[in-house]
């Protein structure tokens, strides 16, 4: 039964050649030997039963004697042991997933704190830069100059999102989309990225649900692994894209997965492969098995952000010399009402001559912020502190029409806290966060909390004075103390 064979073809059937082929010389070797030593043996395995299926077993024997001592052959049990190797295997597994989960939030810990102080320093490279741009009297070669430092800012701004992505720190504004619209968005663009080469190969379930995803992240997700494969495929091949419908049930070995419902997006190639090394360490930060010069190694690990970011789960199939694929789950949603959009950035009038506070404690900053709203024409209030800023909102003179803060303050009050005592003074005040990441305490699972304004930084003048002149204008009817949390 065990074998799947009928009994009256047991006798003088040999169970040896039904081991996998990986390990059978060398569990019969073993057994011969014992056999040749007249000694016992044991060993775990795979045979092969008669309708195909692999089985895993746990055989051992000994000696078998006549009574007068004759040797004649062994005799033992085999026992199956399937279930239990599986359940051992998963559990490793999902052991594993849970080291690699760990290392990879305690690098994006260490990145997303990096580059937050990053995008301090940036705003300011980028608005001083900006201004000093802005003046007519500026000779040509200065120019020039100023625009490779602001060329050089722009491409380390960049570079900062790729890690914000990867640490999940980055503020997404998901919508409720359709992967497959996504796909077409991004099918041209990438077609013109291939060689000639590689021929692209679009597949989309025409039922496809929707997710809940920032469209704009997840047209780099696509570009990102596009374009990892066309790299993987020096001599051409094929590049296949899906996206599907699928049911996903609960994985004991990987808890993160989304069960149920769900969009998969496959990215297949028929290119070089990865070996196991390389699979382990895909996902990181500045991995990368390209020559000096050719790759940052942040394409999947910001892919990897924003796919975990987005509550979906990312995994990679891969053998050296037969290509890879790349599959990525998301919860399929079931109320398709459109999400908020978030914060959009008035395209006309950017001055003004309200009286602006802005709380910020890197003074650099601080400074370059008042200089450019007042510029536009608004006058400033500049602190440093959230406790400072809290004093003279309390005192009321002079009057705010605006609260300009950054979210993360020296000192115990931070930026949501005192929004938060500043509505208590003054229920009408808008409020307009700035932020180098984004933060637990103005987001839900990466989503900022309706009603939130936000200003990324690296910010440059224009869009600070955009922002600031669109929360100006906004109907301030949303209750903040909902938003967001101290």
């Amino acid at each position: 039964e065990f074998f799947g064979i009928a009994y009256e073809d047991v006798e003088g059937h040999e169970w040896r050649p039904l081991m996998h082929e990986g390990g059978a010389s060398v569990e019969e070797q073993a057994f011969a030997q014992a056999l040749r030593e007249q000694k016992p043996f044991r060993a775990e395995f795979q045979v092969q039963r008669a309708d195909g299926e692999w089985r895993w077993v746990d055989s051992h024997s000994g000696p078998h004697l006549s009574f007068s001592g004759e040797f004649l052959g062994h005799v033992g049990v085999t026992a199956d042991i399937s279930e239990r190797v599986l359940a051992e295997r998963a559990l490793l597994e999902s052991e594993e997933r849970r080291r690699q989960t760990q290392k990879m939030e305690a690098v994006g810990q260490l990145a997303g704190g990096i580059a937050h102080d990053f995008n301090n320093m940036l705003t300011s490279i980028l608005g001083y830069t900006e201004l000093l741009l802005a003046q007519q009297e500026l000779d040509s070669s200065n120019r020039a100059d100023l625009e490779e430092i602001e060329h050089a800012a722009r491409r380390a701004s960049a570079l900062t999102a790729q890690i914000l992505a990867f640490s999940r720190r980055q503020a997404l504004r998901p919508t409720v989309a359709s992967l497959g619209e996504v796909l077409d968005g991004t099918e041209l663009l990438l077609r013109r990225s291939l060689a000639e080469d590689i021929e692209l190969v679009t597949r989309k379930d025409p039922d496809l649900g929707y997710v809940e995803a920032d469209v704009h992240q997840f047209e780099q997700v696509i570009m990102n692994l596009g374009l990892n494969a066309r790299d993987a495929m020096p001599s051409g091949g094929r590049l296949t894209i899906e996206v599907a419908n699928t049911e996903l049930d609960r994985d004991r070995a990987h808890p993160e997965r989304p069960s149920g419902s769900c969009v998969t997006l496959k990215v297949s190639d028929t290119g070089v492969g990865m070996d196991e090394a390389t699979l382990e360490r895909i996902f990181e930060p500045f991995f990368t098995t390209k020559p000096i010069g050719q790759g940052t190694g942040m394409g999947l690990a910001t892919v990897y952000g924003i796919v975990k970011q987005s509550g979906g789960d990312i995994s990679v199939e891969s053998t050296p010399g037969a290509g890879s694929t790349f599959t990525i789950h998301l919860p399929r949603l079931a109320d398709t009402s459109r999400a908020d959009d978030g914060i959009i950035l008035s395209s006309v009038a950017t001055r003004g001559t309200e009286t602006i506070m802005v709380v910020e404690d890197e003074s650099s900053l601080r400074r370059l912020t008042e200089r450019v709203l007042r510029s536009a024409g608004y006058d400033t209030l500049g602190f440093a502190s959230a406790e400072e800023a809290l004093q003279s909102l309390q005192q009321g003179t002079p009057p705010v029409d605006l609260l300009l803060t950054d979210v993360m303050l020296a000192g115990v009050l931070q930026g949501n806290g005192l929004a938060l005592a500043a509505r208590s003074v003054r229920p009408d005040l808008p409020v307009l966060f700035m932020s180098g990441y984004c933060r637990d305490a103005l987001t839900v699972a990466g989503r900022l909390h309706e009603g939130v304004n936000l200003l990324q930084k690296p910010f440059t003048p224009e869009s600070l004075t955009k922002a600031v002149r669109t929360v100006l204008d906004q109907p301030r009817v949303l209750s903040l103390e909902r938003s967001i949390s101290p």
